[in-house]
């Protein structure tokens, strides 16, 4: 398999991640909300040491495209989805 591109994944195109968080979202909707949250951490660690990318790197690198004032937009749309689409109990 070959290595985890460190320049694309510094460089990600906001609005495409953005878009595959809702559809990751979307989907996890289908389980109990409680199961939510320990399934998309459980898969994000799995998908880390996988891929051989700490995940503090992956937190630190989503945390600053989070932040990016050019990003607002695109996270914006993926905050309104959680806010009005995601039950919270």
């Amino acid at each position: 398999m070959p290595k985890l591109n460190r320049d694309q994944l510094n460089n990600a195109d906001a609005e495409r991640t953005a878009r595959a968080s809702i559809d990751i979202l979307d989907r996890m909707q289908l389980h109990p909300q409680h199961i939510q949250p320990l399934a998309l951490c459980a898969a994000f660690l799995s998908l880390s040491e996988h891929l051989r990318v700490p995940a503090q790197d992956l937190f630190t690198v989503t945390t600053n495209m989070l932040t990016d004032e050019e990003n607002i937009a695109e996270f914006k749309a993926l905050r309104d989805y959680v806010k009005y689409e995601i039950a919270r109990a």
